[in-house]
């Protein structure tokens, strides 16, 4: 991993020289320095990569769309994830406003089948995420650390996400929980209409699958998708309707303590204008 060669030449991959040598300043801050240039390129690349396969008409193949949900796959075109497919979904909720859907953005903990935990914000744009996904069947649970931005225009609102597990004190993954990694994701939900709302989702993860279980999974993924968006619809019909709590998801399967981390250290920038990680100094 990129971050983890350039502490080579900072103190021979031991961070625990920085809390003790002040002589590693220096050296440190370029460490910093480069890792923040790397984020700020992979978001670049994040969000032109959304903006793209949003209407690109190129390649792609329908996977399963119903009358409410439009579902299409395609094989990336070149990198190092070429055997992964890349999906997206899109779906128009009629007189359900965008300012409903952000909401129930805003509060899919609560409804979503996903484990989600807020990590402290990487910068003051940039927020931070712990998520782990119930396994099914023969494959375990997966988990993801992640960066996410967003952006907001007169008519949309759009956010991308890029892996995280690069970072020094990103959560280590529990006992029988394999880390994924996070390639190509993203959400952007368009104004439709007088008072409706375009959602359109993309979806490109390596969920560190053999050849036999990635099948399995791409067979089942159009089918969680539209359960996915049917559920994002009664919880934004749900919110609006005053003095009713949003639906929420079937529980999933319990996961041991192990497979959660316990305690998430401070993985933030200082608030001071520092680019440094609070836990180091």
């Amino acid at each position: 991993m990129w971050f983890t060669r350039m502490l080579s030449f900072a103190c021979s991959g031991d961070w625990t020289c920085l809390e003790k040598d002040d002589a590693l300043e220096g050296k440190y801050s370029a460490v910093q320095q480069q890792m923040d240039e790397e984020i700020e390129f992979k978001f670049s690349d994040a969000w032109q990569t959304m903006w793209k396969l949003e209407n690109d008409d190129d390649g792609w193949k329908d996977c399963g769309s119903n009358k409410n949900v439009t579902l299409q796959t395609r094989k990336p075109r070149s990198g190092p994830h070429t055997s992964i497919p890349i999906m997206r979904a899109w779906a128009t909720f009629t007189n359900i406003p965008r300012a409903v859907v952000q909401q129930a953005f805003a509060i899919r903990s609560t409804w979503d089948e996903g484990q989600y935990s807020q990590l402290p914000a990487y910068d003051e744009k940039t927020l931070a995420f712990y998520t782990c996904f119930p396994g099914m069947g023969a494959v375990q649970p997966r988990d993801f650390v992640d960066l996410r931005r967003e952006e907001e225009g007169k008519d949309y609102q759009a956010r991308v996400y890029i892996d995280a597990t690069v970072l020094i004190e990103a959560p280590k993954p529990g006992r029988k929980v394999t880390r994924g990694v996070t390639i190509a994701c993203g959400e952007i939900l368009r104004d439709h209409g007088a008072e409706g709302c375009r959602v359109f989702v993309l979806r490109h993860y390596d969920l560190k699958l053999n050849t036999m279980l990635q099948g399995i999974t791409n067979s089942q993924g159009p089918s969680r998708t539209i359960e996915w968006f049917t559920l994002l619809r009664k919880v934004c019909k749900r919110l609006m309707q005053p003095g009713l709590p949003p639906p929420v998801s079937e529980p999933a399967a319990e996961q041991p303590e192990e497979s959660l981390p316990i305690e998430v250290e401070h993985m933030s920038k200082k608030a001071d204008g520092g680019s440094k990680y609070d836990s180091l100094l």
